[in-house]
């Protein structure tokens, strides 16, 4: 059962922004946008009640080893959060775009 309500997880997404953008799992996610730049823009499915939430991102990138992995990093792109949708993107260390394996993206807010 989901907890719904004041700060609760109102969705996260955990996309392939490789090649076509894929969503692998999700909750409280109706669809996904390649919007270029290697930016993914998350369609929310109950919107949030406002616009003053946290958004957390992370990412993998996409390497044949286990042991050896460059830093990638997920953003938050958006000047200001809006309560229907998130734009979040994987980067690395010197802010370049980057098509990531796993970028992983939490917005907790109220709902």
């Amino acid at each position: 059962m989901a907890f719904l309500g004041t700060a609760s997880v109102a969705m996260w997404a955990n996309v392939n922004t490789q090649g076509t953008h894929s969503l692998r799992d999700s909750y409280n996610v109706s669809g996904i946008a390649d919007v270029g730049g290697n930016t993914v823009r998350i369609e929310i499915d109950n919107d949030m009640s406002n616009g003053n939430y946290c958004v957390v991102c992370g990412a993998i990138e996409d390497d044949a080893s286990n042991t050896s992995r460059s830093p990638r990093f997920g953003n938050h792109t958006r000047k200001d959060p809006v309560t229907n949708y998130v734009y979040a993107a994987g980067l690395d260390h010197n802010a370049n775009g980057q098509d990531v394996r796993h970028l992983m993206v939490v917005a907790i807010g109220d709902r």
